[in-house]
């Protein structure tokens, strides 16, 4: 009941602070394609990011908020550390929205790094590494199961590490290339 009143009287205001984020959203940028088509992916694309990403939130997994009810997601929704993730942010670097990248680079370097370290020592007897699992659950895990073929093979680093770089690039942000970034490529660097 309590819960129900606070909502009655917080939901005007929640409201115009949604509406407000979204019309700060779509008006940070606008590009115009020559395709109808290719016009409505493109914002439907902008739009996706902006529904599931939020700079202190967690990144987007492999189907975002996009995951049916009844059943378990594609690939059970985890962070698949190739084309996908990455393809996940490709709207927010060249739309001016890169706020919605940081929580992808903030939580690889600070809350998977640890697991992803000890991956790299099990896996190639390699300290002060880290590799990323192909299919990963939260914290840096393989998800489906930790040592199957998939999650062992090298390669997802370097995807991640993309758009690491790409992080930079656009944003410029020294703070997180000095806490996040240069940190996690080193390990990276470390493995190969």
């Amino acid at each position: 009941r309590r819960l129900l009143t606070e909502w009655k009287e917080q939901k005007e205001g929640c409201l115009r602070a949604h509406l407000a984020d979204w019309e700060a959203y779509w008006d940070q940028c606008e590009i115009t394609v020559p395709s109808r088509r290719l016009q409505e992916a493109f914002e439907l694309e902008r739009y996706k990011i902006f529904c599931n990403e939020r700079e202190e939130h967690l990144p987007v997994t492999l189907m975002g908020i996009w995951n049916p009810d009844d059943r378990m997601s594609a690939c059970t929704g985890d962070l698949h550390n190739d084309l996908n993730v990455m393809a996940c942010y490709w709207p927010s670097y060249k739309t001016n929205h890169i706020k919605a990248v940081k929580a992808y680079i903030s939580y690889y370097a600070r809350e998977c790094m640890p697991r992803m370290e000890k991956r790299a020592e099990l896996l190639f007897g390699v300290k002060n590494a880290v590799h990323v699992p192909v299919m990963m659950a939260p914290k840096g895990y393989g998800a489906s199961a930790e040592w199957c073929y998939w999650n062992m093979l090298p390669g997802p680093e370097l995807f991640v590490s993309t758009d690491f770089c790409w992080y930079y690039v656009y944003s410029r942000d020294l703070d997180t290339l000095k806490t996040d970034i240069y940190p996690f490529l080193e390990k990276v660097a470390n493995l190969y």
